[in-house]
C-alpha cells in the first residue's frame, strides 16, 4: 500500500527530523530494532522533500504493508517536518 503524506500547509521545508523519520521506518519494518530482526524491503519512504524545498501538497510517499501500520507512523511524520 502506498500513501501520499500531505503537508499541513504549503511553504518551504525548514526542518526534517531524521530521528522521527527513523522511528517511523522501524515501525514500518524498514529497519531493525535488534540485529537479528528481519528488514522488509518493500516498506519505507520515497520522494521525501528536502530542506529549503518548496512544498505545495505532497511531502513524501509512505510504503506500508497495512493500513494499521500506516496510521501508526503518520503522527510521527507530522511531527518530523516543519514548514514555514
Amino acid at each position: 500500500m502506498i500513501e501520499l503524506c500531505l503537508a499541513k500547509s504549503s511553504g518551504i521545508v525548514k526542518k526534517i527530523s531524521a530521528e522521527l523519520i527513523g522511528r517511523a521506518s522501524v515501525l514500518l519494518g524498514a529497519d531493525r530494532r535488534k540485529a537479528r530482526d528481519a528488514i522488509d524491503f518493500v516498506v519505507g519512504f520515497s520522494a521525501i522533500k528536502k530542506i529549503e524545498e518548496y512544498v505545495d501538497l505532497a511531502l513524501l510517499f509512505v510504503h506500508a504493508r497495512s493500513k494499521g501500520v500506516l496510521e501508526s507512523v503518520l503522527p510521527l511524520l507530522e511531527k518530523a517536518v516543519a514548514i514555514d
